[in-house]
């Protein structure tokens, strides 16, 4: 009995190898899923794909601040359009000799408001130390990450539109619209000598712009991220001024009082919106309030005359910005103290781009995506960006970057992005663009050639509005002069389309809530332009 039990374990042991064997065998033998091929394959599609290796070439251009060189930014950036065969323009709009380049593709109805297409050249410091790679040298992992300051934030987008551009050229694509390719420096340090300076010149506003793209976020999840609108940047510096002496004294009024007063109050009111965010409000629909610079002090057993205070303070939309400035000043008046407020940065309040269908361009925009199947969240922009400039001018603008499922770490050590993802974005890329200057929403509703939105009259290629005021945001808001806004069909007015005899300037001030307004509106797409006509309701 013993016996037999022992051949047959014997033999079903034999008979279990076997068949582990044969498993074994026939899994080697299947077919791999095309989308994980090995290492070794994968590697030579990224070192063999053009696409890839123009954007590694321009991430190895050391563009990065204090002092950022723009000159081999600007050779390289001259290739790329000799190779798309298309005209660059070189514009200086500042004493600073700083480069905006604009690539320009013609579109078959050149009058129409162009389409364009922003990125900045400029990239923040690194510190060297704290990557895996250097970090312009571009390297690709076996994970197909390309390594390199401004992968994210954000030169792989402005290849991503050149990437896109070659490829419709490639199908013979001919836009209605033109297609600027706008490449600007130092938005990483508020653009005075960018595109803060260049929408006030004249080649800007010959360019015109009636859309733009720009700058978003990587989305570390499925979701695109749609931007419509971002925080306006506060940067004050509180000096507080006080009895200075020796340090074993407790003398009063000392700068330290006044100091930890102001503190207090700025830390308190930015816990009001940590709070939010703790019950699940978005980062953007918040204002943010960071303590980011001290000083003061000269000796351990000295108490100095001044101490200093510097804020980086980001003004949600929703938020009363004026309001806002009578909480500053009531708390310096509560203090007692003896304070000075001088602002590094202090921007005007800037509108949102509306979303919603009476904006034919973002139509376009959406479209592309639903036809895609992607999904997507609208969201207020944390940072700021060089789309600020534009939307106070009534240009609608969105930011997006599209590649998902990317961790985001602009600005951080060990910035990358997907290989995959970026050829994926130049094909997304490439539907927009074809919609954005072609597709019948941002044609038809508002080109020359077709109608006009709805409750407006076109008349020699101008749109009549009439309608109540609802704020002049120039006087109150912008003090741009650029804009007010009507009751009937909400939307900018600016001072392109006013005639010379009766200018926005000359009625900045005179426009108040209430008023009736007739005239002209620019709708993007349809030209404008007579000057105004107002009364009191």
């Amino acid at each position: 009995m013993k016996r037999y039990q022992i051949k047959s374990c014997w033999l079903c042991g034999f008979l279990f190898v076997l068949l582990c064997l044969c498993i074994a065998d026939m899994t080697s033998c299947a077919p791999k899923d095309a989308p994980n091929d090995s290492l070794e394959n994968s590697s030579k599609w990224w070192e063999a794909n053009e696409e890839i290796q123009i954007l590694r070439e321009y991430l190895k251009i050391p563009s990065v601040h204090p002092n950022p060189d723009y000159g081999p930014c600007l050779e390289f950036i001259k290739r790329q359009a000799d190779s798309l065969n298309l005209p660059l323009k070189i514009y200086y709009p500042t004493p600073a000799k700083k480069p905006t380049i604009v690539i320009t593709l013609k579109g078959s109805e050149p009058h129409l408001p162009s389409i364009l297409l922003n990125s900045h050249m400029d990239v923040v410091p690194v510190f060297p130390k704290n990557w895996k790679y250097p970090p312009f040298a571009a390297e690709i992992d076996d994970e197909g990450r390309i390594f390199a300051r401004g992968s994210q934030d954000m030169k792989s987008l402005g290849m991503a539109y050149l990437a896109a551009i070659s490829r419709l050229q490639k199908k013979g694509f001919q836009p209605k619209r033109t297609i600027h390719i706008l490449f600007v420096p130092d938005e990483e340090i508020g653009s005075a000598d960018g595109m803060k300076a260049f929408v006030k010149t004249n080649d800007f506003q010959a360019l015109n712009v009636g859309f733009a793209l720009d700058e978003g976020h990587v989305s570390n999840e499925e979701n695109f991220l749609v931007f419509y609108g971002e925080k306006t940047i506060w940067q004050p510096t509180f000096r507080v001024k006080g009895h200075a002496g020796h340090g074993s004294l407790l003398l009063d009024n000392t700068p330290g009082e006044g100091f930890t007063f102001i503190l207090r109050k700025l830390m308190e009111r930015r816990q009001i919106e940590v709070d939010k965010v703790k019950k699940g409000v978005p980062i953007g629909n918040v204002t943010s309030i960071n303590l980011t610079k001290i000083s003061g002090g000269i000796q351990t057993n000295v108490i100095p005359e001044e101490f200093s205070a510097t804020f980086d303070i980001r003004l949600s939309p929703e938020d009363d910005h004026q309001k806002f400035e009578q909480e500053l000043k009531q708390w310096i008046e509560e203090s007692g103290a003896e304070i000075e407020v001088t602002f590094e940065s202090k921007e005007d309040k800037i509108p949102v781009t509306v979303l919603d269908n009476s904006n034919p361009f973002w139509i376009a925009f959406r479209d592309v995506l639903t036809d895609l199947n992607y999904k997507f969240q609208k969201q207020i922009l944390s940072g700021g960006t060089d789309m600020r400039f534009l939307r106070i001018l009534g240009i609608p603008a969105i930011g997006f970057n599209p590649m998902n499922y990317t961790p985001l770490l602009a600005h951080d050590h060990n910035e990358f992005i997907y290989a995959d993802k970026y050829i994926k974005a130049i094909d997304i890329l490439s539907k927009i663009i074809v919609k954005l200057t072609d597709d019948q929403y941002s044609h038809n509703h508002v080109g020359d050639q077709g109608s006009c939105p709805e409750n407006h009259m076109q008349r020699h290629g101008n749109i009549k509005v009439e309608g109540v005021i609802v704020a002049n945001t120039a006087r109150e808001e912008h003090g741009n002069k650029n804009g007010i806004i009507f009751e009937s069909n909400p939307g900018w007015l600016s001072s392109q389309a006013m005639g010379e005899d009766e200018s926005f300037e000359r009625n900045e001030g005179k426009l108040r809530e209430g008023d009736k307004i007739s005239g002209t509106r620019v709708i993007p797409g349809c030209r404008s332009a007579e000057g105004i006509n107002k009364k009191r309701k």
